[in-house]
């Protein structure tokens, strides 16, 4: 079929609800290779001509053939009207390149065309907007001839996961790079932009490889799925995960609408930056759906050709879902609990200079309140706020739709706090605020904030400078990757302690979710890995402790100890279990995800893993058994888990 004209596309197809051809897409069960040889002998190998028949070239074209159509099925097991974008020039398909270890050439391209020739696939050619120099490529989705041939194959989406193995009793991932390279260049208008670059292995980068092969084994082997949804997905926006859902019935989390949010919004991309734009239509191009499901492969990117320069973790759909979802999460049907540091950046800046801020100042002292310094910046009139804000008395509280004074004015100040130990210049940082505060306000913006003038913003900038003169030779010098990358050495720290345990962990920057019962552990593990990194004495790091006690002759002791000091988290739990919606879509994957566990090959893993088989692992597992009921697993619980049996 030849390609169509964007033109004649009915009006509510959506070209830009699409998902780009993962290269790395692949699976080898049985099921897959005979849907895939049918395919191939059916159109390709006849397409291809009598001069090529050696069985190195039909191998190759084999599996590039299967690449493209794993990424189509895909997709289209996520929904039906998602399309798949794909690039049609030559020089994207780098065969010995670190990010396409499925050796993908340009071959791929001539596939695209025999199968859109036999009817299987349509597509759209891309195209430059010519005013705006954005590029769209080239999109594809299956005829309905292919949809039929999708299911008759009946492939399970368990089934197309990440490509997991074991070698020399080591998990392997062996079809993509765990670690990405980012290099900022410029594009032809001159545009700042990203691209993945190459980089040599070195002993440290094979060590970080080999346990993000681990950690991604663990949650290959735990079922991690949002319980209050009846869709396989959410809405958000590709600018702000943080976008308020008023679709939420908040007293049991059901979604009750599953509809497109509305709103300005902004979030931060896997390069480190911001991004944000509007939108005022329910399906526009810019808002998009948070598919969730298991198939979540988890890397890390480091930035500006350094490996000292970002490095945070990305992949898993938590990162992606609106804040106010992540409490919903559950793995393997269970609970999760959300715990972060609070103000960990600001509190990191003061560790550089030998400071820890919570001992000094007390961990009541918010670093985003400026209230102390504006009164002393107004002596007139006392007020203990900057005047940006609103303060009608219509919003003073707050509403559903409307934080309130307080909120806003910390919100602004975190804001631009952040955005200082990001950009080069206080400049360049009024200018970022602004937009930022606009873009999260959107139609709201005159409701919440005055005009945010060059004055106004440089008298929170000389508050912020007043409240944390410690670090003020920080603010405005361009220090945020160097930031990031701490934060991720201590983000691998926590996981890996968790991951050598075989408990799933998740995390989104500098926060976490674990199982309930293991919240505890996990402060504790946040304190000590925050110690270990943050470069402090152990002055800093300890305050000291006073006990005085009476023995029985009357004689009076007295003690000295040192302490910790523990880092102020804040903690996000779900519902509680009576209240919380649980979908049946949510009870389906999971039954289903059980019986894809029970697979030989996938226990031995989950044995080497240590998903099953350790002390640690046996409160929760015993858990599968109290819910059955089953008089046989009361008796023989322990001894099945201990031997590595996986529980219905």
């Amino acid at each position: 079929m030849p390609k169509l004209e964007r033109e004649d596309l009915p009006e509510e197809f959506d070209l830009d609800h699409s998902r780009q051809l993962d290269v790395h897409t692949w699976s080898d069960y049985p099921e897959v290779n005979e849907f895939v040889n049918r395919i191939y002998d059916q159109y390709i190998h006849t397409a291809i001509g009598s001069n090529s028949d050696s069985k190195k070239w039909h191998s190759k074209k084999k599996r590039q053939l299967k690449v493209l159509l794993l990424s189509l099925y895909v997709n289209w097991l996520d929904d039906p009207q998602l399309v798949t974008g794909f690039s049609r020039t030559l020089s994207h398909y780098r065969a010995g390149s670190r990010y396409n270890k499925l050796h993908i050439s340009r071959i791929i391209i001539d596939i695209q065309d025999e199968l859109s020739d036999a009817g299987l696939i349509n597509w759209v050619k891309g195209f430059k907007d010519p005013e705006t120099g954005i590029k769209k490529n080239t999109k594809i989705w299956p005829t309905e001839t292919l949809v039929k041939e999708f299911v008759k194959a009946g492939v399970h989406q368990l089934d197309l996961r990440l490509d997991l193995d074991v070698i020399d009793g080591k998990p392997v991932v062996g079809n993509r790079d765990l670690i990405v390279m980012h290099e900022k260049v410029e594009d032809e208008y001159g545009r700042p932009q990203q691209i993945a670059v190459e980089y040599k292995d070195t002993p440290q980068v094979e060590k970080m490889g080999w346990f993000l092969c681990e950690y991604n084994g663990v949650l290959q082997h735990h079922h991690i799925d949002l319980c209050n949804t009846d869709v396989p997905y959410v809405w958000s926006h590709d600018d702000n995960p943080d976008q308020v859902q008023e679709n939420i019935d908040l007293a049991t989390g059901r979604v009750n609408k599953h509809e497109a949010p509305r709103g300005y919004i902004e979030h931060e991309t896997e390069n480190g930056e911001r991004k944000s734009r509007d939108f005022t239509k329910p399906r526009d191009g810019k808002n998009k759906k948070i598919f969730v499901n298991q198939r979540n492969f988890v890397y890390r990117v480091f930035n500006n050709n350094s490996f000292r320069q970002g490095g945070r973790f990305y992949g898993g759909f938590w990162q992606q879902i609106p804040r106010e979802y992540r409490k919903f999460i559950r793995i393997d049907g269970y609970p999760t609990v959300e715990i972060d540091y609070s103000s960990h950046h600001p509190v990191l800046l003061y560790a550089r200079k030998g400071i820890n801020y919570w001992k000094e100042y007390g961990e009541d002292n918010d670093p985003y309140d400026l209230s102390e310094q504006f009164k002393e910046l107004n002596p007139h009139t006392n007020s203990d706020h900057g005047g940006a804000v609103q303060s009608s008395i219509s919003s003073v509280y707050g509403s559903n739709t409307l934080p309130s004074v307080a909120e806003r004015e910390r919100t602004l100040i975190k804001t631009l706090m952040l955005i200082l130990v990001n950009t080069k210049s206080d400049e360049s940082a009024i200018l970022a605020t602004r937009q930022r505060i606009r873009e999260i306000t959107g139609v709201n913006y005159s409701k919440q904030y005055q005009p945010l003038n060059d004055k106004r913003l440089k008298r929170y900038i000389e508050a912020i400078r007043m409240k944390h003169k410690p670090i003020a030779n920080y603010l405005g010098r361009s220090g945020g990757m160097e930031l990031q990358y701490l934060d991720s050495q201590i983000t691998e720290a926590i996981l890996s302690t968790f991951t050598r345990r075989g408990i799933p962990i998740l995390a989104v920057h500098d926060s976490y979710l674990i199982w309930e019962e293991y919240a505890s552990d996990l402060k504790w593990q946040m304190n000590r890995v925050w110690q270990k990194f943050s470069g402090l004495s152990d002055d800093e790091l300890n305050s000291s402790f006073y006990s005085e006690w009476t023995s029985s002759d009357g004689r009076v002791f007295k003690s000295e100890k040192p302490m910790p000091v523990w880092m102020p988290k804040k903690e996000i739990h779900p519902l509680s279990k009576r209240k919380q919606y649980v979908s049946e879509r949510h009870k389906q994957s999971l039954k289903e995800f059980k019986q894809w566990r029970k697979q030989p090959e996938r226990i031995e893993i989950m044995k080497m893993l240590g998903v099953i088989g350790k002390f640690d692992t046996l409160p929760v597992w015993m858990k599968y058994c109290k819910e059955l009921k089953a008089e046989r697993f009361c008796k023989d619980a322990t001894k099945e888990l201990i031997e590595g049996l996986v529980i219905e």
